[in-house]
């Protein structure tokens, strides 16, 4: 998931390349192009601007490649104690189990899942796509059970909370016969 600040950056940045643009397409049918080249003339005549803008772009520049070569892998773990000795489980592992476990559960057409701390402990954030034809009290409360049941036997860890959202109702998926 993105970060609030990447969002926020991302927004500002499209605005400004869709005014550069909007600025160009109107430079190219001659609309509006001395406007444009006075206002890049003014700037990169005075000095203090030229730097300030030079400055922006760069450090925009420095920020675009990080984020485009920033590792989306986590490294994230959740350490607990046993009396063989410590255990960690990678985030991602809990989330692979957990939504291993929400896909054998009837009525569950696809399932994202996050792990999320607390401080009652682990939490699960479940959205999930349901079948037209299931009950869905049914299926958020078995995938409340079933997934807090299953990461506890398989990692040895509890879960304090499962949170389901129902994201969509999936198509109803019918064979047919020829």
């Amino acid at each position: 998931m993105m970060r609030t600040f990447d969002r926020i950056f991302s927004l500002i940045l499209g605005l400004l390349f869709l005014a550069l643009s909007a600025a160009l397409l109107g430079s190219s049918l001659g609309l509006g192009h001395a406007t444009a080249v006075s206002w890049l003339t003014a700037v990169f005549q005075d000095k203090l601007l030229s730097l300030l803008f030079f400055v922006i772009t760069g450090a925009v520049a420095a920020y675009l490649f990080a984020m485009a070569f920033r590792s989306r892998a986590t490294n994230e773990t959740v350490q607990y104690t046993t009396p063989m000795g410590d255990v960690r489980i990678s985030i991602q592992a809990i989330e692979d189990l957990a939504l291993r476990a929400a896909r054998k559960i009837r009525g569950v057409r696809d399932a994202d899942i996050y792990v999320k701390r607390t401080d009652s402990g682990m939490a699960l954030i479940v959205r999930i796509g349901v079948a037209p034809d299931v009950s869905i009290p049914e299926v958020s409360n078995e995938l409340r059970t079933k997934l807090g049941s299953y990461i506890r036997e398989t990692a040895g860890m509890d879960i304090a909370d499962v949170e389901v959202t129902i994201r969509k109702i999936a198509a109803d998926i019918r064979s047919r016969v020829e």
